[in-house]
């Protein structure tokens, strides 16, 4: 019984700790990362927002929890190029 203590511990902490990912957090994220751009005026807000409404939309999907995400940073800006283009060819 000591035996498993230590294991469903480990794993119970583990759980209490792993932050979710979902559309919510992901837009978040991403509207903090796009902030500078907004500030300097590169990018209109309204145009980061739908930019970041699509990357939440692919990365909730794609991720389970927020370390995962971290974890995949390459393939994240990847998504938000892709949704970056889609908009500018709807725009079009």
């Amino acid at each position: 019984m000591k035996k498993l203590i230590i294991p469903i511990l480990t794993i119970f902490l583990f759980s209490c700790t792993t932050k979710p990912w979902n559309k919510e957090v992901a837009k978040k994220w991403c509207m903090q990362d796009s902030q500078k751009q907004i500030d300097d005026g590169a990018v209109p807000k309204e145009t980061a927002e739908k930019i970041c409404d699509c990357y939440a939309e692919k990365t909730a999907t794609k991720y389970k929890t927020e370390k995962e995400a971290n974890a995949d940073k390459y393939n994240q800006m990847q998504i938000g190029q892709q949704c970056a283009e889609e908009l500018l060819k709807t725009n079009k």
